[in-house]
């Protein structure tokens, strides 16, 4: 995702901009392209340009309890400003205060693929699941319980945790008729 702002940056501060998203992202080198559709502000400030984007897209994740890959939909904003390296008038270089800061490049295009990728990274589930009732894999032979039944022998209750398995029960029973 690339915009030219060179005119944006001609302009007074406060003047916007607005586009809407349709296309494929690449993310790197090491994953897939994704399908990315949302709405894209830039907003005129006095070092350069705010950006606020809403964006809907879906990223291939596996699930933490049976490891199947699937599409997890993903609806996010991003809001950041990204400085001039260059200045409109002089075009000489000029100083960025924050190194790991947003940039626009010397020729004032301003790219939004590496903000789409922080943001979309953060904004994944800490343990995604491909469904909500996912049964997860046997932990002794490492069958799929969603496919098929584990023919695995139950394993024998360790008496320690009777108290609490009773507890449990009685409070599953208690939300069950409630």
């Amino acid at each position: 995702m690339e915009f030219n702002v060179s005119r944006l940056l001609k302009e007074p501060v406060g003047a916007v901009r607005d586009y809407t998203v349709a296309e494929q992202v690449k993310l790197s080198d090491l994953e897939e392209e994704c399908w990315v559709q949302g709405e894209v502000h830039l907003l005129r400030t006095e070092r350069g340009v705010l950006a606020q984007c809403s964006f809907q897209t879906s990223a291939r994740c596996f699930c933490s309890r049976c490891l199947a890959p699937y599409q997890q939909p993903l609806g996010f904003t991003l809001e950041e400003e990204c400085f001039s390296t260059v200045g409109r008038v002089s075009g000489q270089g000029l100083p960025i205060s924050d190194p790991d800061s947003f940039t626009l490049d010397e020729h004032h295009i301003l790219y939004l693929d590496e903000a789409f990728r922080q943001y979309l990274l953060t904004s994944l589930p800490m343990q995604p699941l491909c469904r909500e009732g996912c049964l997860g894999l046997c932990p002794r032979c490492g069958a799929d319980r969603n496919r098929a039944a584990c023919t695995c022998p139950q394993e024998s209750q360790d008496l320690r945790w009777s108290s609490l398995r009773r507890l449990s029960a009685l409070s599953a029973t208690r939300s069950r008729e409630a």
